[in-house]
């Protein structure tokens, strides 16, 4: 399942039959969060990396975690299920930590209990819906994030890191309160594969 620079061996096909099984735990624990992304040739890179990445938001490496296409060398969203990762991809970055979510969650907490939308922050309506989506799973997603101080020097650190890789790609950053968190998040991504947004799958009877 995985070669000696620890990357899956996982092709689409045997990905998506792990998915229909609802083999969940192994597909995200035994899998996901072990393998070496595909973007680097080399577990010694990625720990290179990922240790880049937890010094620029003081975290524990093994607490930032990389998914989408730059893991498995295809994409996983349901629409592009299986397309080969690109030049252009983003490295689509999970940052694991309760102390580091809870800050960012009372910042943007206070910032909405002010009952006005601050512009200069790149904040909206529509961000801030979204993020009351997916508070349900502890997460907050790049795109749904005001400039806040915290987040500005996130992304200039990111910023840097991204510039210094050989293929010039954006970091998009997932922040989670916990693994548990991760873990829900990752699963209901998974069974939108074969089903989808927001339709439970079929009731399996013994």
């Amino acid at each position: 399942m995985f070669d000696n620079e620890g990357h899956a061996e996982l092709a689409p096909e045997l990905f998506r039959q792990i998915v229909r099984e609802r083999s969940f735990e192994y597909l995200i624990n035994g899998i996901l969060t072990r393998a070496t992304p595909r973007l680097f040739d080399t577990l010694a890179w990625h720990v290179e990396f990922a240790g880049k990445v937890a010094d620029a938001v003081s975290v524990h490496p093994r607490n930032i975690v990389i998914r989408g296409s730059t893991l498995l060398g295809y994409s996983l969203r349901p629409d592009r299920f299986g397309r080969p990762i690109h030049e252009e991809s983003d490295i689509d970055l999970a940052i694991i930590d309760p102390d580091y979510y809870h800050v960012i969650d009372r910042q943007i907490r206070y910032l909405e209990s002010q009952g006005k939308l601050h512009r200069k922050l790149r904040d909206n309506e529509a961000k801030r819906n979204r993020r009351k989506e997916f508070r349900k799973f502890y997460c907050y997603r790049y795109f749904d994030l005001p400039g806040i101080p915290m987040i500005q020097e996130q992304d200039r650190q990111l910023g840097k890191i991204a510039d210094a890789l050989p293929t010039k790609r954006i970091i998009s950053t997932f922040v989670f309160r916990d693994w548990l968190s991760l873990f829900s998040k990752w699963k209901r991504e998974l069974v939108e594969i074969e089903y989808p947004p927001y339709q439970e799958p079929p009731i399996r009877l013994a």
